[in-house]
C-alpha cells in the first residue's frame, strides 16, 4: 500500500509518496492536470490511498483523481495543523505530515461533497453576494445623500423608502453639482443592474426549491422562506453526519466559546471556526420568525430580558437550527400542533413538538 499526501495548490501540487512494505519516501511536484496525476497513479488504483487538505483547490484535485486511487480523504487543515505543527513550513513538509497522518489512521476529515451538492451551493452563495453588493450599492447612495447640502436633505422623504416607488423619484428628480450628478447616476445604474440579476436569480431558486423536497419542509417554518431554506439544505448537505443537534449547533456557529480551568468557566463570543453561511442563514431568519410566530417570539423576548439583545437572537437562532434538525430527521413539515390564542397582534404560536 502506497500513502500519498498532497500540499494542494491553484496551479500546481506537492505529492509524498510513502510505500509501506518498502518505507520508500518520494516527493513529486506536478501541475493539475489530469495526465500528470494519471503518470503518478500509474498501476493498479487499489494500491493507492490519498489525503489533502481542504482549500481552494481541493475539489479540483479531488475530481480529477478520485477514480485513480482505492480512497481519498479531505483533511480538515485547523486541526491538521494542531496535530502536526512544524516549526520549518514547507510543501515537502506538509505533504509528508499528511502521508504519515493517513498511514496512522490519524486523518482529521472533512465532509466531502458531491459535485451535484457544490454546483447548488455555489449558484446559492453567488446570490448571497449580490445581494450584499446590492446593499453596499445603497449604503453608497445613502452616504452621498446625507452629504449635500440642507436644502436637498431637509426634501427627502424620510417616512419612505430611499429606494421605494416614491424614494427613486426623488432620487431622480434632485438637482445636485455635477460631479455628485455622475456619481449618483452611475450608482443607480449599478443598482438597477444588480437588482435584475437578483431578480433572474430568484427564477433558479424557484425551479431548485421545486425539486427538492427537504427544502420544501424546511421553508415551512416561521421565518425561513425559500431562499434560506435551500442555503440550510445545501450547506448541510446530509443532516445524518451530525449525531445530535448539539453537533450541527456547533457546525452553524450559534454557541459560545468556553474557557473552563480551575473551576472557573469563562464564556465568549460565538465560536468564529464555523460555517459562516449555515450560521447567516440562521441569524437572518431570526427577525421574520419573531414576527410570524408567537411561540419564537417569546423565546426571544425571555431572554432579551436577561441578556443582551445580541445574545437573545443567537439563543433564538439556536432555537431555529434545533427545529431544522427535528423536521429533517422525523421527515415532515413543520406542524401547528400547539395553536394558542390569538395575541393582541393577531399572531398565533407554533411550535415543532
Amino acid at each position: 500500500m502506497k500513502y500519498i499526501g498532497l500540499d494542494v495548490h491553484k496551479q500546481y501540487s506537492v505529492a509524498c509518496i510513502l510505500d509501506e512494505e518498502s518505507g520508500e519516501l518520494n516527493h513529486v511536484r506536478l501541475n493539475n492536470l489530469h495526465s500528470e496525476f494519471e503518470k503518478l497513479f500509474s498501476g493498479e488504483s487499489s494500491h493507492y490511498r490519498a489525503v489533502l487538505e481542504a482549500g481552494r483547490s481541493s475539489y479540483l484535485v479531488y475530481d480529477l483523481i478520485k477514480d485513480m486511487v482505492e480512497e481519498i480523504q479531505i483533511a480538515n487543515p485547523m486541526k491538521v495543523k494542531v496535530i502536526a505543527s512544524e516549526a520549518v513550513k514547507t510543501d515537502k513538509v506538509d505533504s509528508y505530515a499528511l502521508a504519515q497522518l493517513l498511514r496512522i489512521g490519524w486523518v482529521p476529515q472533512c465532509h466531502i461533497r458531491e459535485l451535484d451538492n457544490r454546483l447548488q451551493l455555489y449558484l446559492l452563495r453567488h446570490r448571497l453576494f449580490l445581494v450584499r453588493m446590492r446593499t453596499m450599492v445603497k449604503n453608497n447612495i445613502h452616504a452621498l445623500v446625507d452629504r449635500q447640502a440642507e436644502s436637498i436633505r431637509r426634501s427627502r422623504p424620510y417616512k419612505t423608502d430611499l429606494f421605494g416607488k416614491t424614494g427613486r423619484q426623488w432620487l431622480e428628480g434632485i438637482v445636485l453639482p455635477p460631479q455628485e450628478a455622475r456619481l449618483l447616476g452611475n450608482l443607480l445604474e449599478l443598482l438597477a443592474k444588480q437588482e435584475e440579476l437578483i431578480k433572474n436569480s430568484d427564477r433558479w431558486i424557484n425551479d431548485l426549491f421545486q425539486f427538492d423536497p427537504i427544502a420544501q419542509h424546511l421553508a415551512t417554518i416561521p421565518g425561513i422562506g425559500r431562499f434560506l431554506a435551500l442555503i440550510i439544505r445545501t450547506e448541510i448537505d446530509d443532516i445524518s453526519r451530525f449525531r445530535t443537534v448539539d453537533k450541527l449547533h456547533c457546525y452553524a456557529g450559534l454557541v459560545p466559546s468556553t474557557s473552563s480551568s480551575g473551576g472557573k468557566t469563562y464564556h465568549g463570543s460565538m465560536i468564529r471556526n464555523c460555517n459562516k453561511w449555515l450560521k447567516y442563514a440562521f441569524i437572518e431568519a431570526v427577525w421574520p420568525a419573531i414576527a410570524n410566530s408567537y411561540e419564537i417570539e417569546r423565546i426571544y423576548r425571555k431572554y432579551q430580558r436577561h441578556k443582551h439583545a445580541n445574545m437573545a437572537k443567537s439563543i433564538t437562532a439556536r432555537h431555529l437550527a434545533t427545529i431544522v434538525y427535528r423536521l429533517w430527521t422525523e421527515d415532515r413539515d413543520y406542524l401547528p400542533e400547539k395553536v394558542l390564542a390569538k395575541t393582541k397582534h393577531n399572531r398565533v404560536a407554533f411550535t415543532c413538538a
